[in-house]
């Protein structure tokens, strides 16, 4: 049986300089425009859920993670931007480029006049995804009020610090669900050991000259709630994972929550 692994892919013309982002089921999972390129393709496998999927574009985000909805409120695009963003499966070592892939779920949207900002763009659909329920559904639905924020934010710093010290253990201890999971979307790594390949990662890169240790001030951070609040994408204000060396060669991308109030790295 041929493999196969579904992507979600954004492609946008004529933006102008204003940027968007790429969401499965409230999960933000990439960008384009502004500084990066107009098209960009991501497995997506394992945010994708039984049932109705949820897949959305915002055009004309904001310069922070936590402000993307605000920023530009009160401008306007111009007309003829288009926005295109898929579902699609692809083959394995199928090349991702705009049009590959079989389209499971499509959201098609040119902008016939000037248009408000932020513009939020949605289509929902079952794209045939049998996983079974991922931990990150059932978790905690949280608020970002101070003491969660903060709550978070030890949490975080906790792992920075374990990861960028090429500590694992105290890392692994919190991420069981994510490793476990990943193997159910990924059925290729069927027979890996997730955790014995983030040790020799974390390794190899302490081992790189440019695995310096860095501590992100706490200013610097910019919590958001995603996945309809059940998680929190660990993201600092330059879009960049809190958890980073010092020149940016080396990141953890996280978002985390609460499963039976304690917190677990999920994705």
């Amino acid at each position: 049986m041929e493999e196969t692994i579904i992507h979600a892919d954004l492609f946008a013309r004529k933006l102008k300089g204003l940027a968007a982002e790429l969401y499965v089921n409230d999960i933000p999972v990439a960008r384009v425009g502004g500084n990066l390129q107009p098209w960009t393709s991501i497995p997506v496998p394992e945010y994708l859920i039984d049932g109705e999927n949820t897949l959305s574009v915002i055009l004309g985000i904001g310069d922070a993670p936590s402000t993307e909805k605000a920023d530009l409120e009160g401008k306007q695009c111009d007309p003829g931007i288009e926005i295109c963003a898929r579902i699609v499966k692809m083959r394995d070592g199928e090349m991702a480029q705009p049009g590959s892939g079989e389209p499971l779920l499509e959201l098609q949207w040119t902008a016939e006049k000037a248009e408000d900002l932020p513009q939020t763009l949605s289509t929902s659909g079952d794209v045939g995804s049998k996983f079974g329920a991922w931990k990150w559904q059932s978790a905690d639905i949280l608020t970002l009020d101070p003491a969660t924020s903060e709550s978070a934010a030890e949490f975080i710093r906790g792992i920075a610090e374990a990861y960028t010290n090429a500590k694992p253990d105290s890392i692994l201890e919190r991420t069981k669900f994510k490793h476990q999971e990943t193997i159910v979307a990924y059925p290729i790594y069927a027979g890996e050991d997730f955790d014995e390949m983030f040790r020799e990662q974390l390794q190899m890169g302490a081992e790189h000259p440019n695995w310096k240790p860095y501590e992100l001030p706490r200013d610097q951070y910019d919590l958001r709630l995603v996945a309809d609040g059940r998680m929190i994408q660990a993201v600092a204000k330059d879009w960049r994972p809190i958890v980073r060396m010092e020149n940016g060669d080396f990141g953890y991308h996280m978002y985390i929550g609460k499963i039976d109030g304690e917190w677990q790295i999920l994705r």
